[in-house]
């Protein structure tokens, strides 16, 4: 008896994950995973349905990842993620890697989480709904740890390990916004040879030293995005964390520490100038790439990780 014959349905949960490099510049990108999961359920339909506050953009991923395998089902979809959207957090990269998995559990259940997430990113990349096709983003969202990517290639380039002691304080600021002129920042970056050879650089740091590499990112992407770098500056000084880094785009910041506390008083110093906040835990590799969808996702199966601290809306 087929995987599809024996269910209907499944569950998928995917993360967040926080920028070291940015590929914009040069291509290639790296992320690491943080527990703020997306929870999603795929079932088998006569229909296409999905449950979602961007049901038309999903809808058009689900044709195409249907036209890529040769796939006839139909299905609803329910989404529910706790990543705040539009922050350079992955909820995009969250979702749609977490929809194809579904899609191809039921479906294509010999495929394997690889090739599920680089068909996904191929075709976010050509629908927009990224620049580059996040590889960095979905395979850490989908996978867990730290994780390196050619997304020109579409290339898993290593999976690195990360310290579990480790906790991330995620802020977004309420005078912090993304610039709307996101696409001609990003021809403008691509056309800046200079750019690309010191992300190329930036990029080889982070397979040796992945914070000092994200300070680099952050200072770099915090300039060309016009964010105001002082806040940072100010946390960095009076706190001394680990690192401080502007996640993807922004506006979201990570700060990186394994002291609890030390998170708490700079959300306390702060409370005035954040409207977001959230305590979590990094997501350790938590999955094999090479594994068949199949075996990691199997009926009524739901892999469950509830280890955030604190999350606070203001």
């Amino acid at each position: 008896m087929s995987f599809k014959e024996r269910t209907e349905s499944v569950n998928i949960v995917t993360f967040s994950a926080v920028t070291i490099v940015n590929a914009l510049p040069c291509g290639k990108g790296s992320a690491f995973a943080i527990d703020i999961p997306t929870h999603i359920t795929v079932q088998i339909a006569d229909e296409d349905y999905v449950d979602s506050a961007d049901s038309k953009t999903i809808l058009k991923f689900v044709e195409r990842y249907r036209e890529e395998l040769d796939i006839e089902d139909r299905y609803h979809i329910n989404i529910r993620t706790q990543i705040p959207p539009g922050s350079g957090l992955k909820s995009s990269s969250s979702v749609t890697t977490g929809v194809a998995l579904g899609i191809s559990a039921l479906s294509r259940p010999d495929m394997t989480l690889r090739e599920c997430i680089t068909l996904s990113c191929k075709i976010c990349r050509e629908l927009g709904i990224s620049f580059t096709g996040a590889l960095d983003d979905a395979t850490a969202s989908t996978l867990g740890g730290l994780i390196y990517t050619d997304n020109e290639l579409n290339e898993i380039l290593e999976i690195a390990d990360i310290d579990d002691d480790i906790l991330v304080l995620i802020l977004l600021f309420r005078t912090w916004k993304r610039p709307d002129n996101m696409r001609e920042i990003f021809r403008r970056m691509r056309d800046d040879e200079n750019l690309v050879r010191l992300y190329e650089r930036i990029f080889n740091l982070a397979l040796k030293d992945p914070l000092e590499a994200g300070s680099l990112n952050t200072i770099y992407i915090g300039f060309l995005l016009n964010y105001n770098l002082s806040l940072i500056y100010a946390i960095r000084r009076r706190y001394r964390p680990m690192q401080v880094l502007i996640s993807g785009n922004g506006p979201a910041i990570a700060i990186i520490d394994t002291k609890l506390e030390k998170l708490n008083d700079i959300v306390n110093d702060f409370s005035r100038d954040i409207k977001y906040y959230r305590i979590c835990k990094v997501v350790p590799q938590i999955r094999d790439p090479d594994e068949k969808v199949s075996k990691v996702f199997s009926p009524g199966q739901r892999l469950m990780m509830h280890l955030s601290a604190d999350t606070r809306y203001s």
